[in-house]
């Protein structure tokens, strides 16, 4: 088969890149593109996006040679789930070739002597930009192992985020009724409050892989809330919550 090259990135940050969107993939569902991940190639960066319809991970990486026209398609997570596990594997700082069969139907993944070769899936995919909060209602900056460690002991229980000003306080909740609440100061503005699974949050929270992180609430109650690194950056996360329907 005669493959095109599109282009290379390091696979310190591809496998990084990887970890952060592939765990938001489902192994089956109704919706094919939640199956995969969207790499989207324009110029010198790679988008990837992943998600199963209540989150959404999303990591820019830089790419050389740039990648023109754009292209985009969603890769099925089964293949980069093994090319991420050849990326564990290998040792020291490489150069991950990426290339696709004339038909856009596969993708060649090549790094020292692995070589991966993953499937499309022919899918459209979600609007997910839209999502994003323009016009937010507050937001927190919080130290990421604070939280994690707050949120270790909700493993069953719902847990409440309510940013006011300069403190976030974390609840959590057992049978519609607070079982318990701590507080900590914050780097904050604006009020707002919603409620989601632990799980979600953990997950999210070491997806960022930075010291800070910052809190994002939308004005809306039916959109999510965005969890990124506190000093910008190139990951953003976003988690639906639940309406605040507890006592």
């Amino acid at each position: 088969m005669d493959w095109q090259t599109l282009t290379c990135v390091p696979n310190l940050s591809f496998k990084q890149a990887l970890d952060q969107v592939l765990f938001v993939t489902r192994a089956v569902d109704v919706v094919p593109a939640f199956t995969g991940v969207r790499f989207r190639f324009d110029g010198d960066r790679l988008t990837l996006v992943a998600t199963d319809g209540f989150r959404l991970s999303c990591r820019v990486l830089p790419v050389d040679p740039p990648v023109e026209p754009a292209l985009s398609a969603v890769i099925a997570a089964g293949g980069l789930k093994l090319l991420r596990r050849q990326l564990a594997s290998i040792r020291g700082r490489h150069t991950v070739e990426i290339k696709a069969d004339p038909a856009g139907k596969r993708f060649l993944f090549t790094v020292g002597q692995a070589v991966v070769v993953a499937d499309t899936i022919p899918a459209e995919y979600p609007e997910w930009r839209k999502l994003f909060p323009d016009k937010p209602a507050a937001t927190a900056v919080v130290k990421r192992e604070t939280l994690l460690a707050l949120l270790r002991t909700a493993n069953r229980h719902f847990v409440g985020l309510e940013i006011d000003a300069g403190a976030l306080r974390i609840s959590v909740f057992e049978n519609l009724q607070e079982k318990y609440a701590v507080q900590v100061a914050v780097q904050g503005v604006g009020t707002a409050r919603a409620v989601f699974d632990p799980s979600f949050l953990r997950q999210a929270l070491r997806a960022v892989q930075r010291g800070q992180v910052l809190l994002v609430a939308p004005s809306s109650a039916v959109m999510p809330w965005l969890i990124m690194p506190a000093d910008g950056g190139d990951f953003w996360h976003l988690v639906m919550s639940m309406k605040w329907e507890v006592s």
